[in-house]
């Protein structure tokens, strides 16, 4: 009787955990043109899950490469995007984005809910050139 056991015991799915998991958004994919001229506005597409529905901003960060023995500039906003994410268990999300100087970027954006979770983030690189 008792190999029976261990084996009905291994062949059962482990349990679901409903800890931050099951409520941490999600970017599922990150995409955006590989190349941009200076002041030309790009569109990038970010695709999310988010399990409770309830992305209310984006989290942005920018760092430039250092040019010219310029260090590394790095720039982080946050904008709300309830209107467009907030009651949508998946969806995709445009992003507009424009640049003064050439060079590398490096965008990386994360989803924040209502309740302050943050998702992983997922990053792009972008090359502005003159």
């Amino acid at each position: 009787m008792r190999p029976l056991i261990l084996a009905l015991s291994l062949a059962l799915p482990a349990p679901v955990a409903w800890g931050q998991d099951a409520r941490t958004p999600v970017i599922l994919t990150l995409e955006g043109p590989a190349r941009l001229r200076v002041a030309e506005e790009g569109t990038l597409a970010l695709t999310y899950r988010a399990p409770r529905a309830n992305v209310v901003a984006v989290l942005q960060e920018i760092v430039e490469a250092p040019d010219r023995g310029r260090p590394p500039a790095t720039a982080q906003r946050e904008f709300p995007v309830v209107s467009r994410a907030y009651g949508k268990a998946t969806g995709t999300l445009t992003l507009q984005v424009r640049f003064a100087t050439a060079g590398m970027k490096r965008l990386t954006f994360a989803l924040i809910t209502d309740d302050g979770v943050q998702s992983e983030p997922s990053s792009i690189e972008l090359e502005v050139t003159e």
